[in-house]
């Protein structure tokens, strides 16, 4: 059985000579990767990219880029607070391994780290953050917060789902996911599962359908056709964040994940 640390060395980091195009600024307490469009103007629509548990690191850059590339302003918030799982567990089948990089890899402990970032004090960072971007006395239809989350970030993607100022949501491969999580979903969500995810239960569609998320019809509050889910064939964990580029069906499906979200948020703003 695999176990949750198995999640953190599914997917390739970026290679060395990508160039990220962004910039890290300070929004409250939080350091935030700022990646702007090309013409950035006050209109620009705002993404919010919830990252996997390596935080703010280069793959993640490049994902905020390729958003940015095609219009949007995107910020990834370091809700870790300078504690990502480390980078490592991406390389750590490699027997080049540094002796340095085996006792970071020994040292970490998942079980502290999980509770150091749970659900409640990650969702206060990011209730703060959103408050800071979209504030409460200012939200109108001429606001727009949306937010795309992977793997960590894809759980807190849809717990955002349910707040209030949030347009739109896409979560790819989100880990742990629970009925809290998705029972409060108010605005149009979209679910990128990988059809060979091992760390995301098989019963994950049916779940979600059981749970009321992805059913069609209308509940108070929402329209729940307006949350779809889309199963990517032959990816596996990690694919829409962290791709192993070299392979010419995870690069494609990675791509046409970008794509996916892109459109998704387009056709519900």
């Amino acid at each position: 059985m695999p176990t949750t640390l198995d999640c953190c060395a599914k997917g390739k980091g970026a290679d060395d000579t990508s160039v990220a195009k962004g910039a890290i600024i300070q929004i409250g307490p939080l350091d935030v990767y700022e990646s702007k469009p090309p013409e950035l103007t006050a209109h620009a629509p705002l993404l919010l990219l919830l990252p996997d548990g390596f935080g703010l690191v280069k793959h993640n850059f490049l994902l905020a880029d390729a958003f940015a590339a095609r219009g949007w302003r995107v910020l990834i918030p370091d809700y870790f607070e300078g504690n990502p799982v480390p980078i490592q567990h991406l390389r750590r089948s490699d027997p080049g391994l540094s002796e340095e990089d085996k006792a970071i890899l020994q040292n970490f402990d998942l079980d502290m780290w999980l509770k150091d970032h749970s659900c409640e004090h990650v969702d206060n960072l990011l209730q703060q953050l959103t408050e800071t971007l979209v504030p409460s006395k200012s939200r109108d239809h001429n606001v727009s917060l949306n937010v795309a989350g992977y793997c960590f970030g894809g759980k807190h993607a849809l717990r955002m789902a349910g707040w209030k100022g949030v347009s739109s949501v896409a979560s790819f491969h989100p880990f742990n996911v629970t009925p809290e999580d998705v029972q409060s979903i108010i605005c149009p969500t979209y679910i990128g599962l990988a059809e060979l995810d091992d760390m995301v239960p098989p019963t994950l569609k049916e779940d979600l359908e059981r749970w009321g998320s992805i059913s069609s019809g209308k509940t108070p509050g929402r329209d729940r056709s307006e949350t779809a889910l889309s199963i990517y064939p032959g990816m596996d964990h990690g694919f829409a964040a962290r791709p192993d580029t070299a392979d010419p069906a995870i690069a494609a499906q990675y791509a046409k994940a970008l794509e996916d979200a892109v459109d998704f948020f387009l056709s519900k703003n």
